[in-house]
């Protein structure tokens, strides 16, 4: 609907900011709705939205979000052999909202790792830049087979501010995971897949980085 829509609105004319103005507004209201509907509700211990309100930095300094952190897990390792990532510069200054033992739903796909779990092994998880020189960010030891919330793990713990985009193989497999842990990261980043790995994704196109 929303391609049908912006194919539309090309052929709109003179008219075309005016629908294009009033669809924004329509939109803010819809978003500001949904805010004030949620904003009554109580946060439930242990949901996705008591993790934001509690963890979300949300403008705060990388100093401030770290002081937090180590208020509530003074315990926390940043050695890499212990926490199985090398981020450098970059200590932790969140919890991850994944635990070790869960299984994100990541939906079904051609690149549904969920149903090839015993093509895929331990190995290497690398993050990179994507300026006009690249270099690797992160490295994540992998103790299990490859999985979107490795990316978000890395992402939420370690940046006081998130990308606006996000370049994945697996974009589809992390919108799902982030949809339903961390919502909040899909209001502020954007998730597409790679034009190589792409034509894999038989879900839908709209993680085309095109």
């Amino acid at each position: 609907m929303g391609v049908s829509f912006v194919n539309a609105l090309q052929r709109m004319g003179s008219v075309r900011q005016k629908v294009a103005i009033s669809t924004a507004a329509c939109a803010d209201r819809m978003a500001d709705s949904i805010t004030a509907y949620q904003s009554d509700r109580p946060l439930v211990a242990d949901s996705a939205a008591s993790f934001a309100s509690r963890w979300f930095g949300d403008g705060m300094a990388r100093e401030q979000m770290r002081a937090r952190f180590f208020s509530v897990f003074p315990e926390a390792s940043d050695d890499p052999l212990v926490m199985g990532m090398c981020f450098p510069g970059r200590l932790q200054c969140s919890p991850s909202a994944f635990l070790r033992a869960e299984k994100p739903d990541v939906g079904v796909c051609s690149r549904n790792y969920q149903d090839a779990r015993n093509s895929f092994s331990a190995g290497g998880f690398i993050i990179c830049c994507a300026c006009s020189h690249p270099k690797v960010l992160v490295f994540v030891v992998l103790d299990k087979r490859e999985a979107p919330a490795t990316l978000l793990e890395a992402i939420i713990t370690r940046l006081e501010m998130l990308s606006r985009f996000i370049v994945y193989e697996f974009g589809c497999g992390a919108v799902r995971s982030a949809l339903g842990k961390l919502p909040w990261l899909l209001a502020v980043s954007s998730l597409v897949s790679d034009a190589f790995h792409k034509i894999n994704h038989v879900c839908t196109m709209l993680l085309a980085p095109a």
